[in-house]
């Protein structure tokens, strides 16, 4: 198959040609992976359930990292550039990964991220407040499960105490999937949809319900979005990924960070607090207020840059 095969394809093509592409993808590197269970873990594949759901053995949380790191590059990286290689005849030109991002952006997005901390804090305990009517009871149970499951995961994931399993976990957490989730939904589906609307707005809103969605948990969906639709102006003012990469990297490294060096008290007590304790709203207001300015910053630096 020759670059850029699917290049005049139609939006709807595309879309249903990239689900196939990362259906195939998963299940491809699922099989494999679990193939290699058996001399990497010394274990039978017919008891992966086991390591899925007994968290009191430390293999078998190696076994999930294991398949959280194979998983990204089943999901995200490798469709990815499969993908650019199928819509276009320059990989990178496609992805937009042949630009490097202007060093006042770098530091500004790394400034913004931190200064969000209270706004966002702020949101996810108000959508952590939000209840669905009495008719969807079992809906939300379900829901109420599904984020208790993902946060138990995470804490497990994060409650390290070797500086191995700190950098195993910048790279797993921080790195790999900001990297990887960049270069699937704004590499990838923002430009479908923005090429498909011909509005990059609606684009980027569109991808951003879709990346705060996937993730499945739903009493975060929202803050979710939010950092979702700042990366995907970052992109679009930037044209190029290196900058909404850079953001996601350094917003996932800040909790892997705190959780490794403060702890999980600090993390849950302190951090996730910024914003919601006493006093918090004018942490708020203050946190919006510059987020806001900082944003403004990058895009005159940016669109300086384009002229």
């Amino acid at each position: 198959m020759n670059p850029g095969n699917f290049a005049n394809a139609s939006h709807f093509t595309k879309l249903i040609f990239s689900a196939f592409i990362i259906l195939v993808s998963f299940l491809f590197f699922l099989f494999i992976g679990t193939l290699l269970l058996i001399p990497l873990f010394n274990v039978d594949p017919l008891q992966i359930s086991d390591a899925l759901t007994n968290f009191e053995d430390p293999r078998n949380i190696r076994i999930l990292k294991y398949l959280q790191i194979l998983q990204s590059f089943a999901i995200f990286v490798i469709p990815s550039f499969i993908l650019a290689f199928l819509f276009s005849a320059n990989i990178f030109q496609y992805l937009h990964l042949n630009r490097k991002p202007i060093t006042l952006s770098v530091f500004g997005v790394i400034l913004i991220t931190i200064l969000a901390l209270p706004l966002i804090n702020f949101v996810a305990y108000w959508n952590s407040q939000m209840s669905l009517p009495d008719s969807f009871a079992s809906i939300e149970n379900w829901m109420k499960e599904k984020e208790e499951t993902a946060k138990t995961i995470t804490d497990i994931f994060l409650g390290v105490d070797s500086v191995q399993g700190y950098l195993l976990n910048l790279f797993m957490i921080a790195i790999l999937a900001g990297i990887g989730e960049e270069l699937l939904f704004r590499g990838i589906f923002q430009k479908l949809f923005i090429d498909w609307t011909k509005n990059h707005h609606i684009g980027i809103i569109i991808t951003s319900i879709l990346f705060s969605a996937v993730h499945f948990q739903f009493y975060g969906f929202i803050p979710r979005l939010m950092i979702g639709l700042f990366f995907g102006y970052l992109y679009v003012w930037s044209r190029t990924l290196w900058l909404p990469i850079i953001a996601h990297t350094v917003n996932n490294g800040i909790a892997v960070s705190a959780y490794y060096f403060y702890g999980k008290d600090f993390v849950e007590k302190d951090i996730d607090k910024i914003g919601i304790e006493q006093g918090g709203i004018f942490m708020v207001i203050s946190s919006a207020m510059l987020v806001a300015l900082m944003t403004l910053l990058v895009y005159r630096a940016e669109k300086h840059t384009r002229q």
